[in-house]
């Protein structure tokens, strides 16, 4: 099981953990380098794979995480960047997708390439907002 992680850049989990990760990828560019505070892409990997090790038999999983970096170190992004993440994820492997982002807007690009991935049978987990 492939995990397209599409956030913020993922940053290093340690050794016992980063192995389980695949190379970053980005469609926003490179996200700077900074070490003292976590990226959310880094805290949901580590959520991910806390879970995974809680269920896996003796610590051993096949589950990888491959992050994809749709911000690239800015505050907010694009449906476009996002829509291209999702797009990079699948064809690099990614069977499940994780997305803990959201918009107020719509895109009809963004719809159309979730549509393609649930049609290729991947899972997909998004954030929800509830409105009163």
């Amino acid at each position: 099981m492939v995990v397209g992680l599409i956030d913020m850049n993922v940053q290093s989990l340690g050794s016992s953990l980063d192995k389980f990760v695949l190379p970053q990828l980005s469609v926003a560019g490179d996200a700077p380098a900074n070490n003292s505070e976590m990226t959310h892409g880094t805290a949901m990997a580590y959520t991910i794979l806390e879970a995974i090790a809680q269920q896996a038999a003796g610590g051993v999983s096949s589950v990888q995480i491959q992050p994809v970096d749709v911000y690239g170190g800015n505050q907010t992004t694009t449906s476009w960047l996002v829509a291209l993440g999702i797009q990079k994820a699948v064809d690099n492997g990614a069977n499940v997708l994780n997305l803990s982002l959201g918009s107020a807007g719509d895109s009809s690009v963004l719809d159309g390439v979730v549509k393609l991935a649930l049609a290729d049978n991947i899972v997909i987990f998004g954030a929800a907002e509830t409105r009163r």
